[in-house]
């Protein structure tokens, strides 16, 4: 029966007239009336109904499901409402919502066919799988219209009323309900009675942020503003006026595309509609939902009176003004009204006797507004290069067939395209190729070019030689900075290129192919040409090169000018310069000096004076300048144009500065990981994306490992203020014997310098990764550099010595991730380690964890700053979903392999709870190695590795983010900015661990690399996040921390003897717009279980076995020696970047083999954890547990089997590893647990967890459902584990330079 009138909240449907007649039809057919073959009329008025709405909505597939469910999220009722973007709500009223969501499932499951045979058609069978004519919607965009067709099928595959109920409130929850929730933007209407409606707009332009380029200061205003108002904080009305065109109101779109998700709707209101603002804000207050509402092109004339009433809802009246409302606005006036010079005169005003307060009243309209963000039109295209050029993209003969260039081999699936299939230590090339491409092309020279100098440029390749008509040109062999040549007077007309690319072995040193320049493993090994690619034309005597050299102390800029001359004579050097990315434009005067210049080359130093207007670049405002050099001679003009900051980035101590201020390095590595093309990408606005996505995480430093990238990425990094360390491509050792080497990395050091060398971010340089070799040599080469140019800091590698030579004389600052060899763990840098490198994987997992230990031993061995290299490495479980992404040059047969191993085991409904685990466990884990940093005073920073995935060298999943920058959706950018910014707010602890008897002492300490001094208070909150426990504290203490330091401000002391119960709490810790968290536990210190009625064993001998035939309980603790070859060790921390390559390397080694697991995995909701709170996943209080368990190997249980505890193990090896775990066996119970509870009873979490065990096998919810006989079970504890076979993978470092 369709029982709508027993339905309480779903009634009374907007478009409900189908509904009611497709009721009044089933309930015929289900009582066989007598009449039903009368109501065929009012069936096809029902299928009419059903394709008309299908049409207006654009609905495919089954139109009755699409239906009912678009009148489930439209209805708005107490309880939609109340779910919509939180969620699940408590109370009685889901008990009523239950009971209309049964009414809806019947209607879902009632199968219509069935009126296709009482009526003797087939309708109800093309309505149940409808294909529309087209997939446009007249009145949904296709988002929408998406997204109900998905819950539609959601809903229908609902297999009970409470999967139903769920599904809708998950749909509730992340879209919302009704007009409000569907749609992003409406504007204010009137309905047939003149009232005020708010109405959708169902077409806006899909508008990112991310491609408004040249706004960022005026954009991260907005974005910082809306965040906090999203996010619940205190937020301001906004205004964002300035010049016409500049982006205003594609920012206001952009905002909202980026915080739909988050509950964000915009309403447009327009100036004429000010007096209906009060109704429209009475229909949305109450809502759970943030608006803003929006005016654009905000101005007012001097007779309008329209701005009061928009006061009147700014300022508010005696009602509280909503939380959930703000105001944007734009405008291309500053004070938004229209003010005469007449204004200002009160005589001016007869009638007016306070016309200066009618002026005020006008111009304090824009105050009302407490954001306000100017934007300025960027205006650096002013300067353009007047030297011609033919562009040489386009389609070329290749010897492998036609192509398009720039572009590679691979791009243009030239070759066989055989490849390997079974690779899992990388992605894998689908076409790939070493060796010779020849690549032509007849190119038409134009008469204006004629006699002329003429060069041709490829931006970016490899070792290539050029043939012009036949006529060999020449051979470079550079592989960072362009190739260049040098072309023979050519006349017009048409002429033969000729270029040979060569990517074979042979064509560099051997020594760097495995550098990420080169590499397959990241990158591809590519033959082609990328980026700019043409012939230009100069005169013949030219502008060779412009350097830069900013010295913000003096508030001036040398300009070093080098000039070819084909003869002596004289000339004048024009210079040019002005901000262009910055909201305070300076405009500097020209510079114009007379010049004689001597045949041949010429140098020539000028000297900016930048004033006291100068505008410094540095993370927090990387303001650029755009310099335009100008040299006119007799034969003609020809000029460079360069970007350049006003910035010194230099050392003071052990600490780094950027203009004289000290600055903490928050970085991460990076390989050139870009799998759609393979390579790194040639364009500013794709390395702008990776840098704004780097930066929301709070990265402000990228160390390239082993390679530099092209142009494009240093352009951009100047523009969102990253700094930039370069590296030569070099992972081996360096000798004096070895001249080629030498001489390939010298050319590519120079070449690197000159082509690089005036961007601001480009701030370090490195000889390349892991090196060993003759020291002396290194250093002598950094002498060269500095003398050649001293505008970046030098340093002779990356952990060379993988650490163990300590500081050495003649570098600028020591990346490495320990300060030579010393006792234990007192030279160390970074928290984790492999096996093979520090003893059990270094701090982290080996030492109890607590929030006050620090890297000071290590520093103070240290003249100069310290970077910790390549921290964190902890493994993530792969996210399959990401597979579809690999739609380019490489393929994730890697990725294909570990997910099909999941199936041996039967683990493959797993991987998200395996993803999910193991990403978040690995954020606490980045965040305990981030914060070791912070605490340690005179740090000089950290590079990651890595906040994305590192597909090659194993495949080290070791990312927050994928292989493309995407999130896993493990944590958000506030969440990791928390620990990871200029300013972080910390907590000092012991232990994460406590008895109720103890008194909590914490200190509470800050970070500051803002440019000033720190004043704001640190309030602090300590609350129980335990649903039994209800405990709050909180606080502020007073905080003033100097620039550059860490310091502690105070201390938070609290009794926790009022928690009787286990608890987890939550400690969060803000000052100013920063903020941090720490979890941690709290348990009742009582008297131990009672072992009463449980006998406890280490192996399942005859007393075990007699208890069981009695149907007793056996809580079974193996001895770890006796089950060595069943079990993996205990390791606390995620694997260390890739199991397999850190095995072999291992094993080569002599040294001990990590256990290769990732993390716990739980049901927190079992009854177990009532007495245990905690996640789902691995957490501090945890460490002592695992540290001392041996994790059963449970391959040998049925796949449907699953542990009370397991163990994620890693993708090579997929076992299926349980800590705790339950069985029936013969008539009793048993209780297996692999950690030794004697070993840590003295611990807190230890005491506890042997009582949440005792006191759950003594319950009644201690009922396994797995049966075994004890046969069984020491068949399961005894059989010997099948190996498997694990391909190890060669790493260039050599780990036996340690000292035994």
């Amino acid at each position: 029966m369709a029982r709508l009138n027993e339905c309480i909240l779903y009634r009374n449907f907007e478009h409900g007239e189908i509904l009611d007649k497709m009721a009044e039809l089933m309930n015929a057919w289900e009582q066989k009336a007598p009449d039903l073959k009368e109501k065929e009329g009012l069936f096809f008025e029902c299928a009419n109904g059903l394709v008309e709405t299908a049409g207006s909505y654009g609905f495919s597939g089954n139109l009755w499901h699409c239906y009912l469910t678009f009148l489930l999220v439209n209805n708005e009722n107490a309880f939609s409402t109340a779910c919509e973007i939180r969620g699940a709500v408590n109370g009685s009223i889901n008990e009523l919502a239950l009971n209309d969501f049964g009414v809806f499932k019947e209607l879902y499951d009632f199968d219509l066919t069935v009126l296709d045979e009482a009526f003797g058609i087939s309708c109800c069978k093309v309505l149940g799988d409808y294909t529309n004519t087209g997939s446009n919607s007249k009145m949904f965009n296709s988002r929408i219209r998406d997204r109900i067709c998905d819950l539609s099928k959601t809903l229908a595959a609902a297999e009970s009323t409470e999967e139903f109920m769920k599904d809708m409130v998950q749909f509730y929850k992340d879209f919302g309900v009704g007009k409000l929730g569907l749609h992003k933007a409406f504007r204010v209407g009137h309905d047939e009675n003149d009232n005020v409606e708010i109405q959708p707009i169902t077409r806006i332009a899909h508008v990112k942020l991310e491609d408004l380029v040249g706004y960022e200061i005026p954009k991260q205003k907005l974005i910082e503003n809306t965040e906090a108002f999203v996010r619940g904080r205190k937020a301001n009305n906004c205004l964002l006026f300035g010049d016409a065109g500049t982006g205003k109101s594609s920012s206001i779109k952009g905002i909202l595309n980026r915080y739909y998700d988050e509950g964000l709707r915009i309403i447009e209101v327009y100036k004429h509609q000010f007096q209906d603002l009060n109704d429209v804000i009475a229909q949305i207050k109450n809502r759970n939902y943030k608006f803003i509402i929006y005016m654009d092109d905000l101005s007012f004339e001097e007779f309008e009176i329209e701005y009061k009433y928009l006061k009147a809802v700014i300022e508010g009246g005696l009602e509280k003004k909503p939380d959930n409302i703000l105001i944007y606005a734009t405008s291309n006036r500053r004070h938004l009204v229209r003010e005469k010079s007449s204004d200002k005169l009160e005589i001016m005003d007869d009638d007016d006797l306070h016309s200066s307060d009618t002026v005020q009243e006008k111009l304090s309209l824009v105050y009302r507004f407490g954001v306000r963000i100017y934007y300025g039109a960027p205006s650096k295209k002013e300067f353009q290069t007047i030297r011609e050029r033919i562009d040489l993209s386009g389609n070329w003969n290749s010897s492998l067939g036609n192509c398009t260039l720039p572009g590679t081999t691979d791009e243009n699936k030239l070759g066989d395209g055989r490849h390997p299939t079974n690779v899992t230590s990388q992605l894998t090339r689908t076409y790939p190729y070493s060796g010779i491409v020849e690549y032509e092309k007849d190119v038409e020279i134009p008469v204006q070019m004629e006699g002329k100098r003429l060069i041709l440029f490829m931006e970016r390749t490899k070792p290539s030689t050029l043939w012009i008509d036949g006529d060999s040109v020449g051979t470079l062999g550079h592989i960072y900075a362009p190739h260049c040549y040098s072309l023979p007077a050519l006349a017009p007309g048409s002429h033969h290129i000729k270029i040979r690319i060569d990517n074979s072995p042979s064509s560099v040193p051997a020594e760097i192919q495995s550098s990420h320049a080169w590499t397959d493993g990241t990158q591809t090994n590519w033959n082609g040409i990328l980026g700019d690619f043409y012939i230009e034309a100069t005169p013949h005597t030219y502008l060779e090169q412009v350097q830069v050299y900013p010295s913000v102390k003096e508030k001036k800029a040398r300009i070093h000018v080098n000039i070819y001359s084909d003869s002596e004579q004289s000339g004048v050097v024009t210079l040019s310069a002005k901000t262009w990315n910055t909201q305070q434009e300076h405009l500097l005067l020209d510079m114009e000096k007379q010049v004689g210049l001597s045949k041949g080359e010429n140098k020539i130093e000028l000297t900016l004076d930048m004033g006291n207007r100068m505008q410094t670049w540095s993370e927090f405002h990387p303001t650029l300048y755009a310099l335009n050099v100008t040299l006119a001679t007799n034969e003609g003009k020809d000029n460079i144009i360069t970007d350049f900051g006003m910035r010194d980035f230099a050392t003071e101590g052990t600490q780094f500065t950027i203009n004289g201020f000290k600055t903490f390095l928050r970085g991460k590595h990076d390989a050139c990981v870009f799998p759609l093309t393979g390579y790194a990408p040639m364009d500013v606005k794709s390395w702008r994306k990776v840098f704004q996505t780097a930066k929301s995480y709070g990265i402000n430093y990228y160390r390239c490992h082993s390679y530099t990238p092209p142009r494009a990425a240093f352009a951009a990094a100047d523009i969102e203020g990253i700094y930039f360390q370069a590296e030569l491509p070099l992972w081996g050792s360096i000798s004096p014997d070895n001249h080629r080497l030498n001489d390939f990395l010298l050319n590519e050091a120079y070449m690197t310098l000159d082509y690089m060398g005036n961007h601001p971010s480009f701030t370090m340089l490195g000889l390349g990764n892991e090196l060993g070799g003759d020291v002396d040599l290194m250093r002598n080469w950094l002498d060269g550099f500095r003398k050649h140019d001293n505008r970046h800091l030098y340093s002779l590698g990356s952990n060379n010595f993988l650490g163990w030579g300590g500081a050495i004389d003649g570098e600028d600052y020591l990346t490495t991730c320990r300060v030579g060899g010393g006792e234990g763990y007192t030279t160390h840098v970074r928290s984790s380690f492999a096996f093979v490198d520090a003893e059990k994987g270094g701090i982290l997992n080996n030492t109890r964890p607590n929030t006050r230990a620090d890297y000071t031993a290590a520093i103070a061995k240290s003249p100069r700053p310290v970077i910790s290299h390549e921290t964190g490495q902890f493994q993530i479980y792969p996210d399959y979903k990401e597979l579809e992404k690999y739609t380019g040059v490489l393929h994730p047969y890697n990725l294909e392999i570990f997910r099909d191993r999941l199936n041996e085991n039967g683990l493959q409904n797993q991987i998200d709870a395996f993803h999910q685990a193991t990403g978040r466990f690995a954020v606490e884990c980045y965040k305990a190695d981030i914060e070791y940093g912070l605490r340690t005073a005179g740090l000089g920073g950290f590079q990651m590795l890595d906040l994305q995935d590192f597909p090659g060298q194993g495949s080290a999943l070791v990312g927050i983010l994928d292989a493309f920058m995407d999130s896993k959706g493990i944590v958000t950018p506030e969440t990791f900015r928390g620990f990871c910014a200029p300013v972080v707010p910390l907590a000092l602890m012991d232990t994460y661990c406590y008895s109720n008897k103890e008194e909590l002492n914490i200190g509470l300490a800050l970070t500051n690399y803002e440019e000033q001094p720190w004043s704001d208070a640190l309030c602090w909150r300590l609350e129980s996040l335990s649903d039994s426990v209800t405990f709050v504290r909180e606080g502020k203490v007073p905080a003033h921390v100097e620039q550059g330091k860490v310091m502690q401000v105070g201390e938070l002391k609290s009794t926790l003897t009022e928690i009787d119960k286990p608890a987890q709490l939550r400690l969060t810790l803000t000052t100013g717009n920063y903020h941090n968290y720490y979890n941690l536990w709290v348990y009742p210190d009582r008297t131990p279980e009672s072992e009463a009625d449980i006998f406890i064993c280490q192996s399942l001998d005859d007393e075990a076995r007699k208890r069981l035939s009695q149907g007793g309980k056996i809580l079974l603790i193996p001895d770890h020696k006796a089950i060595e070859e069943q079990s993996v060790g205990g390791l606390f921390t995620p694997d260390y970047w890739n199991y397999a390559m850190f095995k072999s390397i291992s094993e080569n080694a002599g040294r001990e083999v990590s256990p290769g697991t990732l993390s716990l995995l739980m049901d927190e909701k079992h009854p177990l954890f009532r007495q245990f709170p905690t996640e789902c996943h691995s957490n501090w209080q945890w460490w002592s547990i695992v540290r001392h368990a041996r994790p059963f190997i449970l391959n040998a249980t049925r796949h449907e089997y699953k542990p009370l505890i397991q163990v994620v193990d890693n993708v090579e090896r997929n076992h299926k590893l349980g800590l705790l775990f339950e069985f029936a066996v013969d008539n009793g119970k048993v209780l297996v647990c692999m950690s030794n509870l004697e070993a840590i009873r003295h611990t807190p979490e230890g005491g506890q967890l042997r009582n949440a065990i005792l006191s759950y096998m003594k319950s009644a919810e201690f009922s396994p459902t797995e049966t075994l006989t004890s046969q069984q079970l020491q068949h399961i504890l005894t059989t010997e584990v099948r190996k498997q076979d694990i391909v190890g993978v060669k790493n260039q470092s050599d780990y036996d330079v340690q000292p035994e």
